[in-house]
């Protein structure tokens, strides 16, 4: 068996096939997720405080997988994949995906006609690729650890058919992985049993395993990119605890504000999610923000964010503005 394997030969050009089609391309070199080549079977959690930028960013990255790659002769430039959004702090704005997503359609076909003006107006001629896009677009709401879990037992099922009709899933987007973390944790106090009672007791533990596993079977059968986003929070440090009155705490606003050249201040960040999700994450992104902008080619209600590849580690911060059309990088 090892010598019929070792007898394989294949082709520069072969291997270069091969492992670029696995990387969903519209999606991974859309800001801020541009600077490192994520593939199918990647796991990137991006991760900051409340009003960072991540549901955006998966705003984005779904409508970059369910575009059209071209249609009417028009190029939309997107996957043509399907992409699963799961919301779990059920916070999703889909009216503003309705917006994004027509935006994208009315400025392809803008620039198609050679239109340097595009208003953001739906069209009628758009109404095969807009309905085209939402056939592959699944939202999912789920308000518990268990609903999440029930949910991710059907999806082998679920894949099985989109796959059958021709449709390839792309992406799969969880928003806000520890939304359940606080309300699983009590749970866990609450209903916990003693030894020989005859059932499993209820714990974060097992909740985090379980989601783990299951994503690893999904990923098993039907490889494909998993983003998701998981809030963090911000927490003095010891120095500034101590003199945390309300002048104090005023100063240490201005002085993290001071800071945002570098995105950096004095709050820590801190993560509470199992150590058996952080195993499994295997790429890690960090958002900072919003700032205010402080060069003159910035309109002073148009705050910046920072982001940063933590995993694997990139010594580089980019700073991005978030507007009606999606994420610019300004620097």
């Amino acid at each position: 068996m090892a010598k019929e394997w070792l007898a394989v030969d294949e082709s520069a050009k072969s291997l270069l096939k091969r492992t670029l089609s696995r990387r969903i391309s519209p999606v991974t070199s859309l800001p801020p997720l541009h600077r490192f080549p994520l593939h199918a079977g990647h796991v990137l959690e991006i991760v900051g405080p409340s009003n960072s930028g991540k549901s955006e960013t998966l705003l984005q990255a779904a409508i970059a997988c369910i575009l059209p790659k071209q249609s009417d002769g028009i190029s939309y430039g997107g996957s043509e994949g399907v992409a699963m959004m799961f919301d779990l702090d059920c916070r999703f704005d889909m009216l503003r995906f309705i917006d994004a997503l027509q935006l994208q359609i009315n400025g392809a076909r803008a620039g198609h006609l050679g239109s340097s003006k595009n208003t953001g107006k739906y069209s009628k001629g758009d109404d095969h690729v807009f309905t085209g896009c939402l056939k592959r677009f699944f939202y999912i709401r789920c308000h518990n650890s268990f609903h999440f879990l029930a949910v991710l037992k059907t999806l082998h099922a679920k894949f099985k058919r989109l796959i059958e009709a021709g449709l390839c899933p792309h992406l799969l987007m969880i928003d806000s992985i520890n939304a359940f973390y606080w309300v699983d944790r009590s749970v866990s106090s609450v209903t916990s049993v003693g030894p020989g009672v005859g059932r499993t007791a209820l714990s974060l533990q097992m909740v985090s395993e379980a989601v783990v596993r299951e994503l690893s079977h999904i990923l098993e059968s039907y490889p494909m990119l998993i983003l998701s986003t998981k809030s963090l929070i911000q927490s003095l440090t010891s120095i500034d605890r101590k003199n945390a009155d309300g002048t104090e705490d005023r100063n240490i606003v201005d002085k993290d504000q001071s800071q945002s050249k570098e995105g950096k201040g004095r709050a820590v960040l801190r993560d509470f999610m199992p150590a058996v999700w952080q195993g499994f994450v295997t790429h890690r992104l960090l958002l900072r923000g919003p700032f205010q902008p402080e060069v003159d080619s910035l309109p002073e209600d148009c705050p910046f964010f920072t982001v940063e590849w933590q995993i694997p580690c990139v010594d580089h911060v980019d700073k991005f503005i978030i507007h009606d059309k999606g994420i610019t990088l300004i620097s």
